[in-house]
Order: structure tokens, then sequence, then C-alpha cells
């Protein structure tokens, strides 16, 4: 593949907002072999039946080839695909040209509207041969009738010089470039909220973003870089199209498909998930001895920063390996690792929903309640189960839920040292060990909590009724 010729300009300060200058379109004509020229590009025939303008590996501009007319004598043009311009603002058009020193025949750059039923736009007004056989970029100013248009072509169209010589002229490396608008955004707008950094074997690496303003932001042209090396710093786009991101909404940058096998929420529409698929085969690069993940806005300025490191992880999570690290608020500190630990989702993470560890306000001290309570779990279809809820003075936290009878003999484990954020709840059936209904009564249900990081043991116990309808 050819390196990007023209890059993306520098942009231009105001005083509210940024102006941008974005590439919009470009055609290196490197992805097909000569001499047919790209999909969507057309040429005319009144020199030869299988086209005028026609690719070659001879003197190119940027290898590995160029566009090539031959014979000045004769009226030929050549027209680029249909560029979609919708909610765009196109303002100038380049491209690299080189002419034999024999070659007289005038230049005109034109452009349609209509997806090239007509070009009545005149770009640039009968080019001529500028002395010089090495390529010169040639610079169109676009004009504002572009902006906005769905089905835009242009057309590089040669007047013949009939009395003249015939020589050669060739086009290379054609780019389009649009100004973008770019809003100022506060840092810490949108947040790093969950990293999966070393992914199980048939899963991909990901992020995923949080929204925390309160004002909608497009995110396009923004992108993540990592930690530098030696080799330099890695870094990578999250979409060249616009994508307006609301408050409270979620973005997951994934590397590859890979994340909706596991995660098949992702591929349902929903408003308030945003997921990007890069098809990254070799991951997001993502270092599992610890890493930076930074991102940028469409200036390249800073709006969020984490260096994750693994003693991030929960110490009693054994094995992180397939289990993401959570932001336990998205509102404290972004390198603050006591606001950090291990999912404790089931599935390792919880890409586009709140986390797991979430947490706001932590309660003072732990407390569960059930409901419904009582509940008659005769399989009759109603009231057959009761959810106990917990709520834990702990951002994480090994639990274990109990089920006690009024004799103090344990008859069921709910949870037994399963990793978990300050809630959440479990499902009892109403019957013991051995899948036996128990007996009517109360019973006690008993949680403990363990935070090893911080030595803290925390319980809380409440009662359910196990009834029966008569």
């Amino acid at each position: 593949m050819k390196p990007l010729v023209c890059a993306i300009i520098a942009l231009h300060c105001c005083i509210a907002d940024a102006q941008e200058s974005i590439i919009l379109f470009s055609e290196h004509f490197d992805s097909v072999a000569v001499p047919s020229l790209p999909r969507g590009w057309l040429t005319s025939t009144n020199r030869l039946p299988s086209g005028d303008f026609v690719l070659t590996a001879s003197s190119v501009h940027s290898p590995p080839n160029t566009t090539i007319s031959t014979n000045a004598t004769v009226s030929q043009w050549l027209e680029s695909p249909s560029i979609d311009c919708t909610g765009q603002t196109p303002d100038r058009l380049e491209f690299y040209c080189a002419r034999s020193s024999s070659h007289n025949a005038a230049l005109v750059v034109e452009a349609s509207i209509d997806d090239g039923m007509t070009f009545p736009i005149l770009l640039g007004d009968t080019l001529r041969n500028p002395g010089t056989t090495s390529y010169t970029l040639c610079s169109d100013e676009i004009p504002a009738s572009i902006q906005n248009q769905p089905a835009v072509r242009f057309r590089w169209r040669l007047i013949a010089a009939p009395n003249g010589p015939t020589g050669t002229l060739r086009i290379d490396d054609v780019v389009v470039t649009a100004r973008l608008q770019i809003p100022d955004v506060e840092p810490r707008t949108i947040v790093v909220n969950e990293i999966m950094y070393d992914p199980a074997h048939d899963q991909c690496e990901w992020i995923e973003l949080y929204h925390r303003g309160t004002i909608a932001v497009d995110i396009g042209h923004w992108r993540i870089s990592q930690r530098p090396t030696t080799s330099g710093t890695s870094s990578f786009v999250i979409t060249n199209s616009s994508a307006l991101i609301q408050p409270n909404d979620f973005v997951v940058i994934a590397a590859d498909s890979t994340i909706l096998s596991r995660f098949d929420y992702l591929s349902r529409p929903d408003p308030s998930i945003h997921l990007f698929v890069l098809n990254k085969g070799g991951g997001l690069g993502l270092n599992n001895d610890g890493d930076d993940v930074v991102l940028h806005d469409a200036r390249g300025r800073t709006i969020d920063s984490v260096s994750y490191t693994p003693s991030w992880h929960h110490p009693d999570c054994s094995d992180p390996r397939g289990r993401s690290l959570e932001r336990i608020n998205p509102d404290l500190p972004s390198n603050d690792r006591r606001n950090w630990s291990s999912s404790s989702a089931a599935a390792g993470g919880t890409p586009g929903k709140v986390n797991g560890i979430f947490t706001n306000n932590l309660p003072a001290n732990a407390a569960l309640s059930v409901d419904p309570n009582p509940f008659s779990p005769d399989g009759d279809g109603f009231e057959d189960f009761c959810i106990v809820h917990y709520h834990l003075p702990l951002t994480t936290s090994l639990i274990r839920i109990s089920i006690f009878d009024m004799k103090g003999r344990c008859v069921r484990r709910l949870s037994n040292c399963e990793l978990s954020g300050s809630t959440g709840s479990v499902v009892w059936d109403g019957l013991d060990e051995s899948r036996q209904r128990v007996r009517i009564g109360p019973y006690v249900v008993y949680c403990e909590a363990m935070d090893a990081e911080a030595g803290v043991l925390a319980t809380a116990k409440t009662v359910v009724v196990v009834a029966a309808k008569f």
C-alpha cells in the first residue's frame, strides 16, 4: 500500500471552535493491476475502445501505479468515482500531474453534483504544460455549491491540441479534503471506562468509553494511542466517520468481531451503545504487563488517559485472563488504582453496560433484602423463587451467601467466594443442597463479604419465609 501522500492538514484555530481539514477521498491507484482503472473510475474512449486513460507502472509519483494518457491531439477525460459529501464541506481537490515536454493539450478540472450527468462546476481552467517533466502539485479550491451533496464526481478533461505533437500526461495521488468544525471538548468529558487487555483465547481485545458529560460529542476522527516505545507510539483511529455520542452513552472499540460471540447483545440495535469493530487481526496492541490508553480528540488533544497495570486486578482474582479491568466510578480520577478492579461479570466484562463493580456512594453497612418475602416454591408458577439483593460497603469483594434453618444448619449455599461489586443479586429456588424442597417456615439468609486487599469482613443477615398455599 502506498504511503498517504497528502496528510491531514494542520488545524486552524478560532476563538470558540477549531477547524481542521480531513481526508474525504483519496486514490493512489494501487488497488488494481495495470492497465485497468480502480473500481468506479471512468474514462473516455475517443482514442481507444478500451479507454483513453489507463494505469501504468512507469514514471509514477508514488509506487506502484499512476494513470497515463497519450496523444494530446485527441480530446480525452478521466472521471472519479461518486463521492458522498453529505454533511461535509469539501474545500480542496489536490493531485499530482506530470507531462512530457511535447504534451500541449489544455487540462480542465470540473465537478458534477448530479453523479456525472453534467459537469457545470469549473475548478481548474485550462491548465497548461508547466515546462517541466517532473510531477507538480495541483491544488484547486472546491466551491461551496458542492457542500452537502450526496453524489459528487470530479473530471479531468483534456482539450485536444490537434496541430501539435502527441506526448503523455500522468495524474497520480488524488486527494479531496473537507473542512471539519470541531467544538472544544473538555478533558474527561468522555473517559476510558473498561479495558480488556488480556482476552480469552477465543476473544479479542476491547476498550469501553463512557460519556459522563452533558452535551453530545462527535468522536469522528478521534484516536487512541498507547505507551511510547523505542520504535514509536502506536495509535489507531476509532472512526473516520461522524459519530455523535450522547451523554451516558457507551463506546466499545473492539479489535475484531469475536466480541459478539460472548456479548451478543452488542449486535442488537441500542442507541446508547456505539460499537466500532476495527478488524485488527493482531489486536489493539494492549500489553499484558501494563500500558497507556490515551484518548485524543480530532485536534489531538488528550481527553482522558489511563496507565493500567495487572496489579489493578482484585488480589483474589487468581487468573485475570478473559476478565476486564473496570472503572468503579467514572467521576473519580482515571489513574487512581483504587478506582479500578476486576470485572465481577460472569462473562468477564460488561462492554456497553454499566460496570458490574460501579459504585456511586457506598453504604455505611452491609444490607440484605429479599423479594418476594414470603415466597412459595411449589411449582405453580407464582412466586416460586425469591431474589436476594445485597448492598456492601466494599467496591469489590468475595461473597458467600448461605441459607440456614432455625436450628443453625446450613441448608444451601447460594454463592461461595464469588467475585462481586458493591451490589448484586442471587436467586433462591427454595431447594436445599440435595435439590429437595425445604420445609415451610422461616430461614436466615447470611451474607459474608471479604475484601482481601483491605482486610475487611462485612456481614449481613435477614429472614426469608418459605410458605405454602392451602
